[in-house]
This record gives C-alpha cells, structure tokens and sequence, in this order.
C-alpha cells in the first residue's frame, strides 16, 4: 500500500529539522552563528602578542635577586630627583640628555644589572664612602703634627751604617708627608719635624745631604695637595649620583654620563698625586750621602697606600655604573620600550612623543572623496 501523500511531506519536514539541529544542512554545512563567533574569538586569542609569547619561569638567580630588591626597598634610602630643567624640553635637554652621546652612555649595561639596580648602586656608594676616607686620613698628613706624619706618610724610610767605623750605632727613620718630613732616631734623641717651607730646611737636611730636596718637594706637595682636596670634592658628587640612580623613576642619561666621569676624573687625580709626589720627591731624595756613610731605603708609606687604594676603588664604581643600564625610555628611539617608570615627567625623544613617528609625506592629500578601505569618520 502506498502511504499518504500528506505522510511523505510530513516526515521529510521532520527530516530538515533534524538536520538542522545537527548542525547539517545542504549549503557545505556551514556553523550555526553561536559557534562561528566562538571560533573567531578563540582565533583571536590564539594570534594575540600574549598568547604567541612563551611564558619563561623566573630562574633563581631572577628570583634572588627580587629578594634582594625587596628587602633593599625597606630600607629608606634618601631620594634624590633629576633637575627640572633637564626634564623640560629646551636646550638643557638637547645638550646634556637627549644628545647622542648621552643617549649611549644611557643604553649601555646588561639587564640584569639594572633588574638589581638598588643592589648594585649600594655596593657603589659604600665604596665612595669608603673612598673618601681612604682620601681623608692621607690629607692629614698635609699637616705637620708629628702623629699625622708618623700615622699616614706618604713614603718613609730607615737609615743603615754602611762604614761601621763612622757611624756604628746610627739608626734613624724618616717619614714623609706633602708638607714635611719627621726624622726619628732613638739613639741620638731626634725626633723633629723639619718643613719644606721652612727657612732652616736646607741647613736641617744638609747633615742627612739632601739640602736641595726642600724646594723641590715643597713645589711638588702644593700641586699633590691640591689634587687630594679636589679628588674629595669629587666624591661627594658621586654620593649625588649613586643615590640618584637608585631608583628607576631617578635614573636618566646625564647623570650615569656623570657619575662616570667623575669617578674616572677622581681616580685619575689620585693617581696623579701619587705619582707626582713620588716621583718628584720620594725618587729625588738622596739614598747616600756625599761620603757613602749611610744608605736609606724608602718604600711608599701608608698615606701613599691609601690614597692608591682609593683610585682603584673608582675605577671600580665606573664599572659598576657603566653595567647598570638607564631605563630604556630616557634613550630608546626606536622599536619597543619598556614601562616607563615615570610617565610624562620628560620631555619625548621620540619626535612629538609618539612611539613611531608617521611620515608625513607618505599621507594621501584628502581631496574630498573616500578612501577605499577606510571608514568615515563619524
């Protein structure tokens, strides 16, 4: 028997519901719009720069040094905040910031240095501070107290009989300072403090026949005392940019360029007074005397020590500051750049303060139409 019409038309009906509610149908199957959008969110995500970055996990050394930062941060280090004038754009800006010199001096240094900034510029102005005492306890020696010239001189000797004959029993220490010299000899009850300004200073050192060494070593201890005041003076700018550099929000290209100079300036000070004073003086002092009587041998003294201890301790703050990089906002022009850790206090390096600069003369003239492919604006 054949079945009804109306039979035939029903189940055909129930038939494309059916289909439909599968997610089937005769025009290549496509999604129901639920899905579709759902598909197209998830592409999105898939193709977003967070998600095609790799998440690398910290490595300990990382993770140490957070600790470490973490802890520095409760202690409350002193703040100090760049110039102003540097900050606004003009010629202060142009000359002593955002020059190119400045700018790569800023870009230098590793990453991980100045992920421990606040480590690492505690380590450098501790040892300014040290330096400067280093400096301090040798500049006592500029006077002509006994104590200072025997604590910290400059270079000091010992006296030995050649010709037992003569001067059997003769023992005598000297110790040279930048504006003296002790004699100090037991034997003969000495213990005086002869000065190379003093008008007796020649007739003084006759006996020991270094008569001429007065003037000379008065000339070469003014020039040495002046470095020693003035490699001070230098510290104490260091202090300024160690404390300055502390902090991110701190930190720009003029003040590393400074804090560099300085401790290259300071240390090449230091070593200046201590060459110059011992090779002007310690090396022109008469090792015997006119009738080969007695020898002395010299040696650099502790005030000598000292002061070379400090030069070496600036070269290595300059090593420390040149590894520790400026935040790549204050110097970076091109490409991606870091959070900047203090927003709109600067003046942009970037053209007018956009990441990238549109070039102007790639830009179609608006002739009144529509471009293709770009929606009106509203």
């Amino acid at each position: 028997m054949s079945s009804p019409d109306g039979v035939d038309e029903i189940s055909t009906i129930e038939d494309d519901v059916r289909k439909g509610a599968s997610g089937q149908s005769g025009c290549d199957n496509p999604k129901p719009a639920r899905a579709a959008f759902d598909a197209a969110d998830d592409a999105d995500v898939m193709n977003s720069p967070e998600e095609k970055a790799p998440k690398k996990n910290k490595s300990r050394l990382v993770r140490c040094g957070d600790a470490i930062e973490r802890c520095l941060d409760k202690i409350p280090f002193p703040q100090i905040r760049p110039c102003r004038c540097l900050q606004k754009p003009g010629c202060m800006n142009r000359l002593c910031e955002s020059n190119r010199c400045c700018r790569f001096c800023g870009s230098q240094g590793c990453r991980a240095f100045g992920n421990l900034r606040k480590l690492f510029m505690a380590m450098s102005l501790c040892l300014t501070l040290v330096s400067i005492c280093l400096r301090a306890m040798p500049a006592a020696a500029l006077s002509s107290d006994m104590g200072n010239l025997h604590g910290f001189p400059w270079a000091y000797g010992s006296y030995e009989c050649i010709q037992n004959d003569r001067c059997e029993g003769l023992q005598a220490k000297v110790y040279i300072g930048l504006e003296a010299l002790l004699v100090d000899s037991e034997n003969f009850n000495i213990y005086k403090v002869i000065q190379w300004s003093a008008d007796d200073c020649v007739d003084n050192l006759s006996s020991l026949g270094a008569g001429a060494y007065c003037r000379i070593c008065d000339v070469a201890s003014k020039g040495c005392a002046a470095m020693a005041f003035l490699s001070i003076a230098t510290g104490l700018v260091n202090i300024w940019t160690d404390v300055q550099r502390m902090r991110n929000r701190n930190d720009h290209n003029c003040i590393k360029f400074l804090a560099i100079f300085s401790n290259i300036f300071g240390a090449i000070q230091l070593a200046l007074a201590v060459s110059i004073f011992h090779g002007l003086c310690v090396s022109e002092f008469p090792l015997e005397d006119a009738e080969q009587t007695y020898r002395i041998n010299l040696a650099i003294g502790t005030g000598g020590a000292l002061v070379a201890s400090a030069s070496s301790l600036n070269f290595v703050n300059v090593i420390l500051h040149w590894l520790v990089p400026v935040p790549e906002a204050r110097w970076k022009t091109k490409g991606a750049v870091d959070e900047d850790p203090a927003p709109n206090q600067w003046a942009p390096i970037r053209g007018k303060g956009v990441a990238d600069v549109q070039d102007v003369s790639s830009v179609m003239p608006f002739e009144g139409g529509v471009v293709a492919g770009v929606p009106p604006s509203p």
